[in-house]
């Protein structure tokens, strides 16, 4: 991945409605899926120019050209429309792409601090946060709280949090409308009792078979 890429990732997120950091793309360094992207930073002509001094010949997936894929629409169509707005494109996304890792950064270290102080309750398949944990937090935590919560229980499910979702979520939350459920992708369940805020993984029901 180059620098290019991560304008299209930023591009393909923002149509998903991913909310900040995550919408700053792609990381350099993922460490659950033990990937380095060394690269991000780096144009792909001087990629292309490196390889050709190299006497490397640079090949291409034939499949990037195949418009049926989301990803190459927004790389034949929009980013060139994007580019004749502002022909420094990649260097704006990839300012947009610094940010978002020193924000993510900064929110990573809040979380751990906040946990290490009201610690969540954890049980196979369910998260909970407890009403000490959210009270007196600003939305901000909060929300990034809902996220993490979910993302742990997605390793399970597969399912991701939704930005429209956990807004709703808060807002019930600060309303005090206790006996709430929320129901999230995944069969991820969140409900809402006494203050406090239960994520779950629901069982899913076996189909009969006549």
């Amino acid at each position: 991945h180059h620098r290019s890429d991560v304008a299209e990732d930023q591009m393909l997120r923002f149509l998903r409605g991913t909310g900040w950091p995550a919408l700053g793309g792609m990381r350099a360094k993922d460490a659950e899926r033990h990937l380095l992207r060394p690269l991000l930073r780096t144009d792909k002509h001087a990629l292309k120019e490196l390889l050709h001094c190299c006497g490397i010949i640079w090949r291409e997936d034939a499949s990037n050209a195949d418009t049926r894929y989301t990803r190459n629409r927004l790389r034949h169509t929009l980013l060139p429309l994007l580019r004749q707005e502002n022909p420094r494109l990649e260097e704006a996304c990839l300012n947009l792409w610094e940010l978002a890792g020193i924000d993510g950064d900064y929110w990573q270290q809040e979380l751990e601090h906040h946990l290490a102080r009201t610690p969540w309750q954890e049980a196979p398949g369910s998260i909970t946060l407890p009403r000490a944990l959210l009270r007196g937090t600003h939305a901000a935590l909060r929300l990034r709280l809902y996220h993490r919560a979910v993302a742990r229980l997605a390793r399970l499910s597969g399912g991701q949090a939704r930005s429209a979702t956990l807004l709703a979520l808060d807002q019930a939350w600060r309303e005090g409308r206790g006996g709430t459920t929320f129901q999230l992708p995944g069969s991820i369940m969140a409900h809402l009792k006494g203050g406090s805020i239960r994520f779950y993984v629901a069982k899913r029901q076996a189909v009969q078979k006549s």
